[in-house]
């Protein structure tokens, strides 16, 4: 996942939240992009070379599990959501169906009592 960090002199990752999905590059204040690989996370950034490097280290496993676990509840949320949808919907459409149903003998009861059929 591509990131976006502010840091400080001493490599220090300064913690902000944008809202934008690109954020303004700040002209003076050492930042950088940095490509952070699934289980892994950013810890620092090494300025003791240039260009400055992003220094990365694997995501604890209990972390790890905890990430994915959260991923896999939001996703099953979502599709329980999705399947109460569509059961409102199949249910809607049944009921059009039989309403058509009933409306179509109706027509045709009329039409065999007026004698047209």
């Amino acid at each position: 996942m591509l990131k976006f960090v502010i840091y400080d002199t001493t490599g220090y990752i300064i913690p902000y939240t944008s809202f934008d999905p690109i954020p303004k590059v700040p002209e003076g204040i050492p930042s950088m992009w940095v490509d952070v690989p699934i289980g892994k996370q950013l810890v620092s950034i090494d300025i003791s070379v240039i260009p400055n490097v992003a220094i990365l280290e694997d995501i604890p496993t209990l972390d790890l599990l905890k990430i994915k676990t959260k991923d896999l509840e939001v996703a099953n949320t979502e599709l329980l959501e999705n399947n109460e949808t569509l059961k409102i919907r199949l249910f809607d459409a049944e009921q059009v169906s039989a309403e058509t149903s009933n409306t179509l003998q109706m027509v045709i009861e009329t039409l065999i009592d007026g004698g047209v059929i």
